[in-house]
């Protein structure tokens, strides 16, 4: 629609919103994300897939963190074939073992 925000209202036109019930909800959005992703880890833990002592909290939030430089990225016209090559690295990063 012409004259409105582009893109995610939870990444791009509701952080923008001075209300407190909205506010939450993002908040409550953006933990529930985060928990999905830390289960998705748990759950390769228990399966062998990754190692025990990953650190699942931390890098949950660096995957919620990076998807959402991906979606802001996106919107300014960023090249598929780019956002897909650095969302790659980005899961190598993400993956390596503790040193």
């Amino acid at each position: 629609m012409e004259g409105s925000a582009r893109g995610c209202l939870v990444i791009c036109v509701a952080p923008r919103v001075n209300d407190a019930e909205v506010q939450q909800f993002l908040q409550s959005a953006v933990a529930g994300g985060t928990a999905l992703v830390e289960r998705r880890f748990r759950d390769a833990i228990s399966a062998g897939e990754i190692a025990s002592d990953f650190p699942v909290v931390a890098r949950a939030t660096q995957v919620t963190d990076f998807a959402r430089g991906l979606t802001m990225r996106a919107q300014i016209g960023t090249p598929r074939k780019t956002l897909l090559r650095d969302a790659d690295e980005a899961a190598d990063l993400v993956l390596l073992p503790r040193r």
